[in-house]
């Protein structure tokens, strides 16, 4: 990972702004002496999680500057370890040396993807660095190796597909409104296909039973191969 590319994904990770997006009926926890840790299947909406909880701190009047968001799914920073990690922060306080002493977040979405991302963790925490904000797929991290390897430093928390609420309110239903809808029966047969996804709205609904049982089988199924180190073997 070269230094120019450190240089562009902090400038990009600063410059980041929440889209538009239907709220989850979640709210990230004050906890500033804890790594805060999302969790969540594929597809569940973590990142989106993320974005909102960026936009909240911006309502709230945090200067931009404060709430760097890096994405370590992004094929440009290579294999990457806990060492490496650094190497952000060090750019990001090279911008902002006064800031060095200030309460700043770090947003660091996919983060099972750094080998080690515990250790750099931990040490953000003993030196009360930026206030650590992570995010992981559940099927390459479990919520019990998470707080053992944060040695009880680490709060979870689940995301889960669209509950039956936010569902509604993605199809511009009123929540509080609904049970006296005529077509409340056709709604909940959808969601019920859909799994809470988006399935619900793209695909015929004749075919959305497929297409749920092929996520989930294909989330489950690459957890368990990614937790019992399997991989594929050569061909004789």
């Amino acid at each position: 990972m070269t230094a120019a590319v450190v240089e562009q994904i902090v400038t990009e990770g600063l410059n980041l702004h929440p889209p538009s997006m239907i709220r989850r009926e979640l709210k990230l926890p004050a906890t500033p002496d804890l790594a805060t840790v999302i969790l969540g299947m594929r597809r569940s909406g973590k990142t989106w999680f993320m974005y909102q909880t960026i936009g909240d701190l911006l309502e709230e009047g945090i200067p931009r500057e404060r709430i760097l968001y890096i994405n370590f799914e992004d094929d440009r920073l290579g294999e990457l370890d806990h060492r490496q990690m650094r190497l952000i922060e060090e750019e990001y306080f090279r911008r902002f040396p006064d800031l060095r002493k200030e309460l700043v977040w770090f947003f660091l979405d996919e983060v099972q993807e750094v080998e080690g991302w515990e250790s750099y963790t931990r040490t953000l925490l003993d030196r009360r660095g930026p206030r650590p904000i992570l995010s992981g797929s559940s099927s390459r991290l479990l919520s019990g190796e998470v707080s053992t390897q944060m040695r009880g430093r680490s709060l979870t928390l689940e995301v889960k597909p669209f509950s039956f609420r936010e569902y509604l309110k993605w199809k511009r239903l009123s929540p509080e409104r609904y049970p006296e809808d005529s077509t409340r029966p056709i709604m909940e047969k959808s969601f019920l296909h859909g799994n809470g996804s988006e399935a619900s709205e793209v695909i015929p609904v004749q075919k959305v039973p497929v297409f749920r049982n092929t996520r989930f089988s294909g989330n489950h199924y690459h957890g368990f191969c990614v937790n019992s180190n399997f991989t594929n073997r050569p061909a004789a």
